[in-house]
């Protein structure tokens, strides 16, 4: 499983009723609202800056962030952008670079095809991205997800700490939180599924959910986020008949349809496991069932036994 890596940030100053602008935000803010004598700094083997967090501590850090930068109205993109604007490092630091490859992705272990050491030469946060140079002197733009900053670094004056629990929220929102089907509206979802995502975040990683429910609610989550991506695809391409004496290609169309449906039957299957009530009767439903079966079979046994 992915090392989970972030601290607590503690909470903000409550808003008073006048809004305030970023400049009065940031001057309320201290480095050490980030540290957290609940979770412990560490420092993997690969030298990455990582966290020990809690359910209660990861909450509360993005219920903190959402509340202080994602109201208005703003998108969920825009509302990670404002949070890196205010608090990431913008050039000048270290980080491994490990691309995800989702064709070995199961949920429960993340594959990467590579893993190297990267100079971040400029973060550029409206497109969520990074500027990096390679060890090979070769420079290109990689998600900030993929970034993990190393805890050595040239410039010690350089706050990393900040940086990393920064772009390490943002990786768990996008690997464990959000789904393909939700609300672009930040406020509208952190309304709606904060709070119930991470719990059902833990309650897999704990135990809580069983092993066999958990594997299928991570096998349902990597098949829609593959889905969307291949209906994102498809939506390109017939996004250039624009006119209407321009022929839709019938193709495209047939294979986009069964995705939009079977991301549908995904959908409903997932707020079905999202909800504990529902979970508790899946499972009850299913104990009764094996039970079932286990006299049929005992049954089955009495009656050759019978007759031999």
């Amino acid at each position: 499983m992915e090392v989970i890596s972030a601290a607590s940030m503690e909470s903000f100053e409550e808003v008073e009723a006048e809004p305030k602008d970023i400049e009065d935000i940031l001057d309320e803010i201290e480095e050490e609202s980030f540290e957290s004598t609940d979770d412990t700094l560490l420092q993997d083997a690969d030298g990455v800056i990582a966290f020990k967090m809690s359910l209660q501590k990861r909450l509360n850090e993005l219920h903190d962030a959402f509340e202080n930068f994602g109201q208005g109205g703003l998108s969920l993109s825009n509302f990670w952008t404002l949070y890196f604007e205010t608090y990431v490092e913008p050039v000048g630091w270290k980080a491994l670079w490990k691309q995800r490859d989702e064709n070995y992705n199961d949920g429960s272990v993340t594959f990467f095809k590579a893993i190297e050491t990267v100079d971040v030469t400029q973060v550029n946060c409206a497109n969520l991205s990074a500027r990096v140079q390679r060890e090979d002197g070769s420079g290109l733009s990689v998600p900030l997800s993929e970034l993990y900053p190393l805890a050595q670094q040239e410039n010690s004056f350089l706050a990393m700490k900040v940086t990393a629990k920064c772009i390490d929220n943002y990786r768990f929102f996008l690997n464990h939180l959000v789904f393909p089907w939700d609300s672009e509206n930040a406020d509208r979802w952190c309304e709606l599924h904060l709070e119930s995502r991470i719990q059902f975040y833990y309650d897999i990683q704990s135990g809580v959910i069983s092993e066999t429910m958990s594997n299928e609610i991570r096998e349902l989550i990597r098949e829609a986020k593959s889905n969307k991506a291949r209906i994102e695809t498809l939506e390109d391409k017939l996004g250039f008949a624009d006119s209407e004496d321009d022929i839709i290609d019938e193709d495209l169309v047939s294979e986009m349809l069964p995705l939009h449906m079977r991301q549908e039957e995904i959908k409903a299957r997932l707020q079905m496991l999202e909800n504990p009530l529902w979970r508790n009767m899946l499972n009850k439903h299913k104990l009764i069932k094996n039970r079932s079966t286990s006299r049929i079979e005992e049954s089955n046994i009495l009656v050759v036994d019978t007759f031999t």
